[in-house]
Formats: C-alpha cells, structure tokens, sequence
C-alpha cells in the first residue's frame, strides 16, 4: 500500500523509468495501475488492479473481474481470485524462491491483456542492527531546529555484486494518561461503578506511508552503515514510553530500484506527467499487443527480512533526548469536582469527562477530569501487541 500511494502520485509528475517504451497520450486516457510484491515468504501474495483518469479529476476505481496469475518462469503457475474490490489474492500460500524468475499475468473482462518483464527474486539480506540516535537539524519547513531520535539500520552483504534494497516499518508504542478513570458513570442505570479494566495504558500503531530505497552501488564495500530509516521528534508521543520499530528489508532487483529512485523524484517535483513528451518511461508492465496503453506501477519481486527491536524509556537520555510531555494536561486546568447525584446532568451533555477519583473521607464528590488526560482509549486501543512482553 506504501507503494499504491506513491504510484498514484506518479499522476502529479513522472518521468522516467527502467524500460522505455513510447505512448501517445490521448485526451482519454485511462491509466491502468498496478501494485504487485512477491515476496520469499509463504503467504497470500496480492495484486491490486485500478484505473486512474488524470485528465478529469475523478478518482481511481477499482478494476473487478481480473483474470490474474504469477507464472515461475520454467515452473508453477499461480492463479489469484478477487477477494474485494480491485484486490486480488493468490488462491494459495506460497514463497518465491530466491534467484528464480517470476512473471505477472492480468487479463482483464474487455479483452486487455498486460504482462510483467520477468523478475528475478534476490536472495534475502539480513538486517545487522537496528539503533537511534539523538539528532539536531534543520526543519525543511520552516527555520526552526528540530530535536530528535533519528533510527538507523546497518546490514552487510557478501556478494560480490551491489545490492538494493526498499524498506518498511510499524512503530508500535505506549500512550500513558497521567489521571486514569477509576470509575464508570453508567447513564442507563444511573449508576457509577469502579471501572473492572484498566484506561491508563493503552497502545497505538503507526506504519510507513513513505519510499524509502538505497543502494550500494558505488560503494566500496557491499553494505549499508548508519542508514536513516525514520526521525522522530521529541514533541512526538512516540518515544514517552516503551516504543518498538520493526523494519522489513526488501532486497530489490536494480531495475525496481531505479524505478522508486525515479518515481520518488518526479513526486517530488511539482511537473505533471500528462505534460511530459513522448518516451515517458513507465514500469515493468506492459500492455500484451498495444504500445500505446498507459499503465503504471512495478511487479516487485524481493527477497525480505525482517528485524525489530524495542526502546524504553529513557533509552536516549544520555544523549541529551528529553521527549516533551503534553502541557494540555495540567491538574488544575483539566480537572473540576462535581456532586455525585449531579453526575446525570453532565452524562446528558455529552460526557466529556472520566470520573477520576472520589473524595475521602466522604465519596460524595466526583474528582472529573477530561477524557483526554484520563482515557487512554482516546489516543489508542487497550489490546496490547503480541510480542510485548517478550
């Protein structure tokens, strides 16, 4: 999906690719988009099909009906069936093999036929390590000096020959309310209750919607050192507590490489792709019999893996990371005390407020404080990952 939101970028500006065939681009054109990855992993591999129109404005429909399969070159055949909507998944589980060949088949219901070329499937790199460090620099939207951890993974590869590589990540991380609710206003009963499950704790996920790629090509030695893979700011809630980055390694083909490398910087222009002339460059697709058919995207073959690793807090203290702590939270301007029996008045305006604590020695006083600073349930949600714990 990472890539879909680049590829549909590509509609603002792009301009080259890895294997150039010429087009004319007609008043309406109707852009095929494709968004294919295989992997070494055995799973349900996924093909998303959509047709972009660009000169018109309207949005990116879904292609349904599709008649999709990868081919192992000199082997199996895989079909994929439509699950939803302009997503297509392989009828089997199943793991492409490094250093075998893979092409991408669709055919859809009016007859067009499009082929991938045919990729090979590099041998997965290991990530080496996964690390932070506190990290001054400029803002690239305004003057300001930003503070922060920027994460940095290393891997090595014994080929001789240079290697590419795309990645992904999925920061998982804590959210903390400094006044959790102990107690439960129930409207329909009227009735409060100490609260049976803890809102002071709650988790939160984030996934990488950027591309990020490199390559080792130049370099004296076959290995990336200190390569950023995300910055995260000290007024971000990410670090305040425990924090994890897991990072997916896409070991890529040269030619997906500079596809991305390309694709990244005409989105990062401001050009309009249907302005370019004749012998813009697109991906590995292809129309089976009509040169003239505009289609984007990338079949990406890969070989991937996977490291994570998990942040404490306090991890970067001693380098001088101090993560701010919100300041919409202060006692005295988010809390109020209110008589229990007027509970019910406030419960008919639209409870924005938790019923903290109760006054001692006599409960008859509701210590209330906003939502925000007493459920964690408003940043995040209370089912803790898997692997938190381990």
């Amino acid at each position: 999906m990472k890539r879909l939101l680049y590829i549909a970028l590509f509609l603002l500006g792009f301009d080259a690719c890895v294997e150039p065939y010429d087009f004319e681009v007609r008043e309406t054109d109707e852009v095929m988009v494709v968004d294919a990855v295989l992997t070494n992993v055995s799973e349900h591999h996924t093909v998303r099909l959509s047709i972009s129109y660009a000169l018109d404005g309207e949005q990116a429909t879904n292609v349904s009906g599709a008649t999709v399969s990868v081919e192992e070159v000199g082997g199996m055949q895989y079909a994929y069936t439509e699950v939803e909507a302009g997503v297509y998944e392989s009828d089997l589980e199943y793991a492409g093999v490094p250093g075998h060949s893979y092409i991408l088949h669709v055919e859809l219901n009016d007859g067009n036929r499009f082929v991938s070329s045919e990729e090979f499937l590099p041998s997965p790199v290991p990530i080496d390590s996964i690390y932070g460090r506190y990290l001054e620099q400029n803002s690239q939207v305004d003057e300001s000096q930003l503070k922060g951890v920027q994460f940095m993974v290393d891997n090595h590869n014994n080929s001789e020959e240079f290697s590419s590589y795309r990645y992904e990540y999925r920061e998982d991380y804590e959210v903390k309310v400094p006044y959790p609710s102990s107690y439960e206003w129930l409207a329909a009963e009227e009735v409060l209750e100490l609260r049976e499950t803890y809102i002071g704790t709650c988790y939160r996920f984030l996934e990488s919607n950027e591309l990020i790629a490199e390559t080792t090509s130049g370099q004296v030695e076959n290995r990336l050192s200190e390569f950023p893979i995300v910055y995260i700011e000290d007024n971000e809630a990410q670090l305040r507590y425990t924090f994890s980055l897991i990072v997916d390694q896409f070991s890529i083909t040269p030619g997906a490489y500079q596809y991305y490398k390309n694709l990244k910087e005409n989105n990062e222009s401001a050009g309009s792709f249907f302005d370019k002339q004749k012998g813009t460059v697109l991906g590995n697709m292809s129309h089976v019999s009509d040169a003239s058919y505009p289609i984007l995207g990338y079949f990406e073959v890969a070989g991937v893996s996977t490291d994570s690793r998990v942040f404490r807090a306090g991890s970067f203290r001693d380098q001088g990371f101090s993560p701010i702590q919100p300041y919409n939270c202060i006692y005295d301007r988010v809390a109020d005390s209110v008589a229990v029996e007027e509970l019910p008045k406030y419960s008919g305006l639209g409870f924005s407020y938790e019923v903290y604590q109760l006054t001692f020695p006599s409960p008859d006083t509701a210590i209330i404080i906003t939502s925000t600073c007493s459920d964690c349930r408003k940043h995040g949600t209370l089912d803790k990952p898997d692997f938190w714990d381990q």
